[in-house]
């Protein structure tokens, strides 16, 4: 890294120029040179198996209802935790973002989850949120 400064260093000051011509170098005799680079130690070799990815690319907070453990809370299959400061889970699908525990309620900026929050097999009852509450949080 201290290189890499230096040599930035080098470059600027080889195009500085009190006469504002920025093609001839203030003082052509002045040399920098930068110490050599010396390694005690091989470079590490390249792992001898790679493995291979167990699921495809998706950002940490995507969740669906294929993937969860437990009951899914939703009415969607599919959607996208997040936490906001100071805390503020919130879960988006189609467009639309939710809140999901107090504190992104009380921002009073996003949609009210009852409009996707699955009922229970009781009446009435609505299937726990709290865990998605929690995963978002882990999120923070």
């Amino acid at each position: 890294m201290w290189i890499a400064g230096s040599a930035l260093v080098v470059l600027a000051l080889s195009g500085c120029s009190d006469s504002g011509d920025s093609a001839t170098p203030s003082t052509p005799e002045t040399t920098v040179r930068a110490a050599p680079i010396t390694s005690t130690t091989a470079p590490a070799a390249a792992p001898a198996t790679t493995a291979e990815p167990t699921a495809r690319n998706v950002p940490a907070g995507l969740v669906s209802e294929s993937t969860w453990t437990g009951d899914w809370p939703f009415t969607v299959p599919e959607g996208s935790l997040m936490c906001g400061q100071p805390n503020r889970v919130t879960f988006t699908a189609d467009g639309t973002i939710y809140a999901l525990n107090g504190a992104a309620k009380s921002a009073g900026a996003f949609d009210d989850v009852a409009a996707i929050w699955k009922e229970s097999d009781f009446p009435g009852v609505r299937v726990d949120i709290g865990p998605m509450i929690q995963r978002g949080l882990e999120l923070c």
